[in-house]
């Protein structure tokens, strides 16, 4: 038994799951996975409602810069109800989702082979779920959005 065991945790160790999942609680977990995104070069936003730039300013500014220094593309499909404060500027890859689409105050972002949900109402909350297969899937679900329902 003891000679098999380097082997066995060395087989252990070799094996990585494909699907991995985080949580992340409060401002600071929020960051952090804003953090993450930045090692990536698209991020794909599905109801974004300009939670962070309200939440957290200061953040979202030297956030943003650090994003447009590496070139990072961000595609934003923007709830309906965000239309007015939506800079086209700041946010040039932006369509609106239909009114119907409003609603929670939740978000669903696609960078690299990670799809994180985020929850910003009273308490803030983010799950990060770490899949190729679920990430290709919400891309697609965000192209079809793009092309055939969100408006410019």
């Amino acid at each position: 038994m003891l000679k098999e065991l380097p082997s066995m945790i060395n087989q252990f160790e070799s094996k990585k799951p494909e699907i991995r999942a985080e949580t992340f609680r409060g401002a600071e977990g929020i960051k952090a996975v804003w953090e993450d995104m930045l090692n990536y070069k698209e991020i794909r936003w599905l109801g974004s409602g300009y939670y962070i730039p309200e939440k957290f300013p200061a953040f979202f500014k030297q956030w943003n810069n650090r994003r447009a220094e590496k070139k990072i593309l961000t595609i934003h499909l923007f709830r309906e109800d965000k239309r007015s404060i939506v800079s086209k500027k700041i946010f040039p890859h932006a369509r609106f989702l239909p009114s119907e689409f409003n609603g929670n105050p939740t978000v669903t972002v696609i960078f690299g082979n990670k799809v994180a949900q985020f929850l910003f109402g009273e308490n803030l909350f983010a799950f990060v779920i770490e899949s190729k297969e679920l990430a290709e899937n919400y891309k697609n679900y965000h192209q079809y959005l793009w092309n055939n329902v969100a408006k410019p």
